[in-house]
């Protein structure tokens, strides 16, 4: 759940926004067989290990064949504020941090030093071949 709420605050995706589509009659339920579509709408990249975690984590206890994916959004986009906030302002809020090591890219040693190479050589050829490089970023 990390992962998705990680992903989820860094590139603000509203996961409700993707599940609502398979739900025709708003019941807060979907097909089991559809969650992991709506999860990859979602670019969650999730291994089959997770999505089937998932789909037994929030299966419905009224219909064995469904998903309750309100409760999995809820879940999800609380990282953003608390639900019921707007009823209730004096609710205490705890925010969603992200774990550190998500945030740290680590290279070791030998990576470091390949990778100086290659934007030194980069360097020097953008510097001897006077090569733009700003509308090729611009591209991308």
């Amino acid at each position: 759940m990390t992962k998705i709420k990680t992903k989820v605050i860094k590139q603000r995706i509203r996961v409700l926004e993707f599940m609502r589509d398979y739900d025709a009659l708003k019941t807060g339920r979907m097909l089991k067989t559809t969650f992991p579509r709506a999860l990859d709408l979602c670019s969650f990249q999730l291994e089959p290990e997770e999505v089937d975690a998932l789909v037994k984590k929030y299966e419905s206890t009224k219909d064995k064949n469904c998903v309750e994916y309100l409760k999995f959004s809820d879940d999800v986009e609380a990282v953003f504020t608390t639900k019921g906030l707007e009823k209730e302002p004096t609710l205490p809020v705890h925010p969603f941090v992200p774990p550190q090591e998500v945030d740290q890219n680590t290279l070791t040693p030998q990576e470091k030093t390949t990778l100086d190479l290659a934007v030194h050589r980069l360097a020097e050829r953008v510097r001897v071949r006077s090569i733009q490089l700003t509308p090729q970023i611009g591209r991308a």
